[in-house]
């Protein structure tokens, strides 16, 4: 019990000293080109935690979150360029909006698909709204949607790098803990049971079918929250940004950073966000690097390079 204490105790200072990094960073350097790969991070940390939330905790692989992602940019996109709806509407609704296209593909698609099967039906998501972005005038066509408007606060317009870091991260720190609060409870726990067997989940009572279509929508509903985010930092997204390259990419921050971690999610993230930039000098030929990093860490660190965490709770797994 005493050692239990310990390490409860030695966990919330950590937790107290991350946090506490991650709020004077900006006070350290405020330097243009370091706060846009911050905020990128943040972003990345939230869509990685969704997807995390999909393959490591449900047993459910997808390479359509780029899809998922694009719904959240695109509504935001549309909603602020036509409308001039406020910021707290306009958020939701895009986040609402990817759970909602997510639940239904889910709904039409859990019954009969099951592993890589859904993984490539997933990738058809992507593909098929990638090419309605660049085909219909309405969301921009190829010249996507520029001039998005600035998100207000109370009357105050995010427009600093250091005002959208601080932004993006209470959107990223709210997701862990609602992430993690979800995970705990009998959804959660119905998710995981489903991971580990579908059909003794089902025998104990659990409804498969309804669960994984709860968990893609909720993983969605994040994403939207990360692509709406995204959309008013960029201030223009084209369908360039939301295509299957991008939904590997995502897929690796999971694998990378650590499985069955959320913390693990973010350090993938901000892996796979800094990596680009360091190795801009050789061109195409990072492709091969990212790929020799996946394989080095599934060879090596099968289970990613940070372990199971939890940041707030603490349960069987």
């Amino acid at each position: 019990m005493k050692n239990f204490k310990n390490i409860l105790h030695y966990k919330r200072v950590t937790n107290c000293i991350i946090l506490a990094a991650l709020f004077i960073a900006p006070l350290i350097t405020s330097d243009p080109y370091f706060m846009r790969l911050a905020v990128l991070t943040l972003i990345y940390s939230i869509l990685s935690m969704s997807l995390c939330l999909l393959i490591d905790f449900t047993g459910i692989v997808s390479l359509g979150h780029a899809a998922l992602f694009g719904i959240g940019a695109y509504v935001t996109a549309i909603l602020g360029t036509k409308t001039g709806l406020p910021f707290w509407f306009i958020l939701p609704i895009s986040a609402i909006s990817s759970s909602l296209i997510a639940s239904f593909f889910g709904f039409i698609t859990f019954k009969s698909l099951k592993g890589i099967y859904f993984a490539l039906a997933s990738w058809a998501l992507v593909e098929i709204l990638r090419a309605v972005y660049m085909n219909v005038d309405f969301f921009g066509g190829t010249n996507g949607i520029r001039g998005i408007p600035e998100p207000t606060i109370f009357g105050f317009s995010i427009t600093s790098d250091v005002s959208f870091y601080y932004f993006a991260l209470f959107f990223s720190i709210l997701s862990l803990v609602s992430i993690e609060r979800l995970l705990i409870s009998r959804i959660g726990r119905a998710w995981m049971a489903i991971r580990e067997d579908q059909i003794v989940a089902g025998v104990m009572g659990v409804n498969v079918f309804l669960f994984q279509i709860v968990s893609f929508g909720v993983s969605a509903f994040y994403a939207g929250i990360g692509g709406s985010i995204y959309a008013y930092y960029e201030i223009y997204i084209s369908p360039n940004v939301f295509s299957i390259w991008e939904s590997i990419f995502l897929v690796c921050m999971v694998l990378v950073g650590g499985k069955k971690s959320l913390p693990g999610a973010i350090v993938g993230a901000a892996i796979f966000t800094i990596l680009p930039e360091l190795l801009r000098g050789v061109g195409q030929f990072r492709m091969i690097i990212y790929g020799l990093i996946l394989f080095l860490t599934i060879i090596y660190r099968p289970k990613g390079l940070i372990p199971p965490y939890w940041f707030l709770y603490e349960i069987k797994r």
